[in-house]
């Protein structure tokens, strides 16, 4: 499922739509610290996000909606690039098709209850790229936050995204309406 989630993500980008970015007003914490939160209602996602802000990647922002697929996938850098979308998906899933994945072996080097960042390695070893996966679960609805597929990204850019991704609360789930 993962890896036709992926193709899913990927697919279709000449039918997107980019839009402005809606900042929220946020309260630093130390975990926050260089981060903005961003209002993703207007782009399909009624939820916010915490990103990393201007003074981290030294651009604002930016957030496109795949009109066929309603895929929002939040780009602050080139380092950093979430997909997200309302879907039903869970860990488990998201493991077994890491598992049955026939182009990279996929190690699994961080985990916690919703999310996981992994390894992907190719089949000589020549080359190795980090990803994460999350599943946001606040009871009315799932999102399926992952970082863009075709990234190459470090273990700890990767982890980055991944604390971004959960940092996703929900405003007015889809699936309650």
């Amino acid at each position: 499922m993962v890896a036709i989630a992926a193709s899913t993500l990927t697919a279709c980008s000449e039918q997107q739509s980019v839009q402005e970015v809606a900042v929220v007003e946020q309260t630093t914490t130390a975990e926050t610290s260089g981060m903005m939160s961003v209002d993703l209602s207007e782009h399909g996602l009624p939820a916010e996000l915490m990103v990393p802000d201007k003074s981290k990647t030294g651009v604002d922002p930016t957030i496109t909606v795949d009109d066929v697929t309603s895929i929002v996938n939040i780009r602050c850098g080139k380092n950093y690039n979430v997909m997200m979308r309302e879907e039903d998906m869970s860990m488990d899933l998201i493991k077994s098709d890491l598992e049955g994945d026939i182009m990279f072996t996929n190690d699994i080097i961080l985990e916690t209850d919703n999310s996981i960042v992994y390894k992907q390695t190719t089949p000589d070893g020549s080359n190795e790229l980090y990803h994460f996966a999350s599943v946001i679960d606040d009871g009315t609805s799932i999102v399926f936050a992952r970082s863009f597929d075709m990234g190459q990204y470090s273990k700890l850019q990767a982890e980055r995204m991944m604390k971004s991704a959960v940092t996703l609360k929900m405003m007015n789930p889809l699936a309650a309406n």
